[in-house]
């Protein structure tokens, strides 16, 4: 066989792989169920520790005595109010919508 068709033949068996696993239909998954799983990791996991790292960055940052350590500490305060409203508001949107 040539160095074009197995190229060929693999691309194809590829592609159809890769169709095969992304679709939920072909797959028998559910999207909304694998988007709320998804959701709900990043609540529970992610937000969680990106404002823990932004606040041990403002602590940080005052404790070396950096003059814009009140500022840093407003910007983790301000970014985790964000995020934890922002999916408060995304929860009760939804829960209006059904």
């Amino acid at each position: 066989m040539n160095l074009k068709k197995f190229f060929a033949l693999s691309l194809v068996l590829g592609l159809s792989a890769l169709a095969l696993f992304l679709l939920p239909e072909l797959a028998l998954a559910s999207l909304e169920g694998s988007l709320q799983n998804l959701r709900t990791s990043l609540v529970r996991t992610v937000l969680p520790l990106l404002a823990v790292i932004g606040m041990c960055f403002a602590a940080i940052s005052f404790f070396l005595g950096s003059p814009r350590a009140k500022e840093h500490f407003y910007l983790a305060l301000i970014g985790a109010f964000i995020a934890f409203g922002g999916q408060s508001l995304v929860d009760w949107v939804s829960s209006i919508a059904r």
